[in-house]
Formats: structure tokens, C-alpha cells, sequence
């Protein structure tokens, strides 16, 4: 068994990640939200910090968790 046998069976799932990923990205820019907003939306990190981060930034504390959620169940169901 060599060692390319696995990748090869996780392949299609990761492609789908990666089009959905690009898939998303556009549709942010579709609805062309600002920058910080597709700052908190892709930015790794707790709830805490995002919450942080949004008012620092001065944006809706609810869509920064909104998009943080979001994040993190898109990200566990892939995993």
C-alpha cells in the first residue's frame, strides 16, 4: 500500500471544501461587505476574541458571531 492511497480517498471531500471555501468568498464579495467584515469572517479565534475584535472595530457584535458560528460549524462538519 503506498503511501498516496489515503490522500487519494480524501481527495474529493477536500476539493469540496475548497470550492466551497472560494464559493463563499464570493458571495461575501458579492454582497460587498467591508473589509473588517471579511476580517471577522475568516479570522480564526474564540467567540471572545471576535466579540473583541468587533467592537474595536466598530462592527455589529451579533453578525461577528453570526460569522464566527458559521465558521465553526462549516469547519467541524468538514472535519
Amino acid at each position: 500500500m503506498n503511501e498516496f492511497s489515503n490522500f487519494r480517498s480524501h481527495l474529493p471531500g477536500m476539493v469540496k471544501a475548497l470550492a466551497g471555501g472560494i464559493l463563499g468568498g464570493i458571495f461575501f464579495a458579492w454582497l460587498r461587505r467591508p473589509i473588517p467584515w471579511m476580517i471577522i469572517a475568516k479570522s480564526p479565534g474564540g467567540l471572545a476574541e471576535m466579540t473583541i475584535l468587533a467592537q474595536a472595530l466598530h462592527i455589529s457584535v451579533p453578525l461577528a458571531v453570526a460569522f464566527h458560528f458559521f465558521r465553526v460549524v462549516i469547519v467541524n462538519r468538514g472535519t
